[in-house]
């Protein structure tokens, strides 16, 4: 109904905007690690109608970045086994301002998959550790969660390396952060 109305001429940058999101949505349902090359092509046709939209309507109006992009599709390269077209979709998702953990979580889990536990650890400490650097002075919800999630994937790889310590700190560190996210809800 949003493309029917754009075409019938209701075209304005929050008409737009709704159906950049839809469509993103829609990749992310319309992967299948099984048939992944559509999804490449549905990638590909959302990036430019993404690309069209910030041209008419300026870039403050469009939220969905190339690197939200890039991360639903290497998502689908993971899962269908294609790590070497992940991984350069995942870097560069990475380096997007708005860079969500989910994409650090995947290159961790990435190369945990590689059999690399080492390069895991790293790149998941390091996103943890710049999560703590950079929290707001005030909590919020996604940066409590954030932090959580990272800190339970670096616990996991610190087990699998064996290092029963440090992989017990980080999951006291999850654990705080869900319980302090619990509270808050139930508040």
């Amino acid at each position: 109904y949003l493309e029917e109305a754009q075409a019938a001429g209701g075209d304005n940058a929050d008409l737009s905007a709704e159906r950049l999101e839809l469509a993103l949505s829609r990749l992310r349902v319309h992967i299948d690690p099984d048939h992944i090359e559509p999804a490449t092509r549905e990638a590909e046709i959302l990036r430019a109608q993404v690309a069209d939209a910030r041209k008419r309507y300026g870039e403050g109006q469009v939220k969905i970045s190339d690197g939200d992009i890039d991360f639903e599709l290497a998502r689908g390269y993971v899962d269908a086994g294609l790590i070497d077209r992940a991984e350069p979709l995942l870097l560069k998702a990475q380096r997007e301002p708005e860079a969500s953990v989910e994409v650090t979580l995947t290159l961790g889990r990435l190369e945990l998959k590689r059999g690399d536990a080492t390069r895991a650890a790293t790149v998941l400490r390091e996103a943890l550790d710049n999560q703590q650097r950079n929290a707001p002075p005030e909590e919020t919800i996604p940066s409590v969660e954030g932090q959580s999630k990272l800190a339970r994937a670096l616990g996991d790889v610190y087990e699998v390396q064996g290092r029963l310590d440090d992989a017990r700190r980080c999951g006291r560190l999850a654990l705080r952060g869900w319980e302090r996210l619990m509270i808050e809800q139930d508040r």
